[in-house]
């Protein structure tokens, strides 16, 4: 009888020991879902741009991620760059490794740009367009530099490689932008001048011209560079049918309001029918240049006899930039 009773409480003993195991084995395949489905959560909420619930959740679950810590590291640093918390981000950031560099060095240059850091931020963009020529953020960095490079047009920040130039007696603004290789419209631009009237004495900033043309024809675009770095990006329309010539080229004139000679006769300025708009800047092949696009829907496609066109406002400011003899490089 009493090995009897030893036997039945050895089997209970069992049962409970086996029904334990079998609860806790239970207990953590629920944990592991439960902790799965979460961390699907926060990472759906990450790619649906909710950056601060996917924040808080990452933390909740950061102690009990063992694998692929950096990538969490990483998205936890987006979500606090996104929340403008930048000092955070930069701690996240330093917690993962080599693999997502690319895209924290564009996210560290933006930093700087947000915080009004203009020239640190351009400096920080240029060097990232240099190490990943073909990143898929590029559109957006070259945007960036676009609108830096304006500010140092402006006068808002200092334009890197402008001399303070004082004025002699006999100078003019013409003489002076042709010593520099630049333009009037520039100079003018540049130092705020209303008139073209200058008088001995008087402080000017001169930008030298060492401004530069690379149009891709696929692309429809215009890069503009300046000492051989980005400057800015333009949209174009090209040539139908291969007509836009590609080579080396210079400018060789510039106009305002110019006269479209077509085959029906002179066009004069502001006509519907003058096919070159505001301005017109001549290459030194016949009949080809940059232009205004009447049409701005045209924009982007290859459409033209052979010019490069551009909307009104950006060939305007370009023809503020460039002066006569800027070299231009056409490429397919």
């Amino acid at each position: 009888m009493r090995k009897n009773i030893v036997w039945v409480v050895l089997i209970l003993v069992l049962l409970l020991v086996v029904s334990f195991w079998g609860w806790k084995k239970a207990a953590a395949v629920r944990a592991e879902k439960e902790f799965t489905r979460s961390l699907s959560s926060a990472d759906q909420l990450f790619q649906e741009e909710n950056y601060s619930e996917a924040l808080t959740l990452y933390k909740n679950l950061l102690p009990k991620i063992e694998k692929n810590r950096e990538e969490v590291f990483y998205r936890m640093g987006v979500c606090a760059y996104q929340l403008q918390d930048y000092d955070g981000a930069r701690e996240y950031w330093a917690q993962t490794d080599d693999k997502y560099q690319d895209k924290i060095a564009f996210y560290q240059a933006d930093i700087e740009f947000q915080k009004g850091n203009l020239e640190k931020a351009r400096e920080m963009f240029l060097a990232w367009l240099e190490a990943y020529p073909e990143h898929p953020f590029r559109e957006e960095a070259e945007k960036k530099l676009g609108s830096i490079s304006e500010e140092m047009l402006s006068g808002k920040i200092p334009f890197p490689g402008s001399i303070e130039y004082e004025v002699k007696p006999g100078d003019s603004l013409y003489k002076i932008a042709k010593k520099f290789h630049t333009t009037v419209d520039l100079l003018m631009k540049r130092n705020n001048l209303k008139r073209i009237i200058i008088r001995p004495g008087d402080k000017l900033t001169v930008i030298p011209g060492k401004f530069s043309i690379e149009i891709f024809l696929n692309k429809h675009r215009l890069y503009l560079y300046y000492a051989g770095k980005f400057f800015k990006v333009y949209p174009v329309a090209t040539g139908a049918d291969d007509k836009t010539p590609v080579g080396e080229f210079k400018v060789t004139d510039r106009l305002k309001n110019p006269v479209w000679y077509s085959d029906k006769g002179p066009i004069p300025p502001g006509s519907p029918e003058n096919l070159l708009g505001s301005r017109w800047i001549g290459l030194d092949v016949k009949g080809i240049g940059i232009h205004e696009s009447v049409n701005p829907e045209d924009i982007g496609k290859s459409v033209s006899n052979g010019c490069i066109r551009m909307l009104k406002d950006d060939v305007e400011e370009l023809y503020i930039l460039v002066a006569r003899g800027t070299p231009v490089v056409i490429k397919k």
